[in-house]
Order: structure tokens, then C-alpha cells, then sequence
């Protein structure tokens, strides 16, 4: 995303400093829009390039004193907002980058059935699911470090769960909503460790994913 920031950000300026700002404005537009496409969403893309303006600038490009106004300003618009997307993207690539091949870190993303399953059935109760072992599943050595990603939609489930059921997988997913309350209650954002990061051990993290 950021290379093709870059791209749209040094076009532009033909558009503010060019004589025919509004061919310009357009065709830096599909520029853009043929790079963007096959990492961005229709959406997203509607959203960033092909707005009300452009279409209603392809309609009727005749140059204008308004016209070459909005046009100067709809590109500025659209460069800011491009910017704003490459930020995001940046910090959601760091947030999910892992460290290196000497201290990696493996992301798990839990279903619902992880937290409910996690009861003794036989024995019909319940479990602390601070307890369960994350480093197994993704084959995680004693000093990797994991990270456990709880999507919102799970502790939905849980929630339906523990209304509907009132055996032990019931329970256990009260408990584990219980439990992810305690840990969450007050910051939504934070991160709690279930294991400290220690000489011979890497931490366990678990955090949520709205």
C-alpha cells in the first residue's frame, strides 16, 4: 500500500501544477484505481478514488472556474485519505508482524468451540481456561513466543452458549466469558499475558479482536 501511496501522491501534483487539471485529475484516478485494485475492496476503493465527485466530473468534464476548484480539491481530498489507508495498513502489518526466525511468535485465533470443549466432560466440570495449552496446537517450542487472538464474534458465541446450554459445556462457556471479563472488563485494548516472558520461556499473550 505504501509504494502505491507514493505513486498517487507524486501524480498528483501534475494536477494541482498542469494546465488541463481535469483530464489530469481523471486519468491519475484510473492510474490509481488499476494499482489499487487487486488489494483493495469495492468498497474501500469507492470510497478512496471513485467517489461522487469523480463520477459526477466523468459526466460533465467541461472545464470551469468551479469546476477546476473541485477538482484541485477533490484530488487533495483523495491523496489524504490514501495516506490515512497506508497508515492503517502499516499499523495493522506491525501489529501482526512477528519477530524474527530466532524469536518467533505464533498468532492462534481461537474458535468457540476451543473455550467450550476445554471442560472435563467426563468428569462434568469445568476448567480455568487460563490453563489451556496454546503451544501444542501450533507446535510451539517452551521459548516461542504465543499469540492467542480472540475475535469479538467468539465471545458472542460464548455468550449464546452459556444461555442455551445448561450442561457442562454451558458452564464452561460461563466461565470462560467470566474469565475474559475479568481480563478485559476495563481495557478492551490491553494485552494479558498468561505466561511472562522468562530465560527459557516465551510469553503467552492473549488479546481481543474487534
Amino acid at each position: 500500500m505504501s509504494r502505491y501511496y507514493d505513486y498517487a501522491q507524486d501524480e498528483h501534483y501534475k494536477i494541482l501544477n498542469g494546465d488541463d487539471k481535469v483530464n489530469a485529475y481523471l486519468k491519475w484516478v484510473g492510474d490509481v484505481h488499476r494499482l489499487v485494485r487487486p488489494v483493495l475492496q469495492s468498497d474501500d476503493i469507492d470510497r478512496l478514488l471513485l467517489t461522487r465527485r469523480y463520477w459526477a466530473t466523468l459526466a460533465n468534464p467541461e472545464p470551469s472556474p468551479a469546476l477546476l476548484f473541485a477538482v484541485q480539491e477533490e484530488a487533495q481530498a483523495r491523496v489524504a485519505d490514501l495516506e490515512q489507508a497506508r497508515n492503517d495498513a502499516v499499523t495493522l502489518r506491525n501489529r501482526w508482524t512477528t519477530t524474527n526466525d530466532l524469536d518467533p511468535t505464533h498468532v492462534v485465533v481461537p474458535d468457540t468451540n476451543v473455550f467450550v470443549s476445554w471442560c472435563d466432560e467426563a468428569a462434568k466440570k469445568t476448567r480455568d481456561i487460563a490453563e489451556i495449552d496454546w503451544r501444542t496446537p501450533v507446535q510451539a517450542r517452551t521459548f516461542d513466543g504465543v499469540r492467542v487472538v480472540i475475535p469479538l464474534v467468539v465471545i458472542d458465541e460464548l455468550e449464546l452458549t452459556k444461555d442455551k446450554r445448561q450442561d457442562v459445556r454451558g458452564r464452561q462457556a460461563r466461565k470462560a466469558v467470566n474469565t475474559l471479563f475479568d481480563w478485559f472488563e476495563y481495557d478492551p485494548d490491553r494485552t494479558h499475558h498468561v505466561v511472562q516472558r522468562g530465560p527459557d520461556t516465551g510469553e503467552v499473550t492473549v488479546e481481543l479482536l474487534a
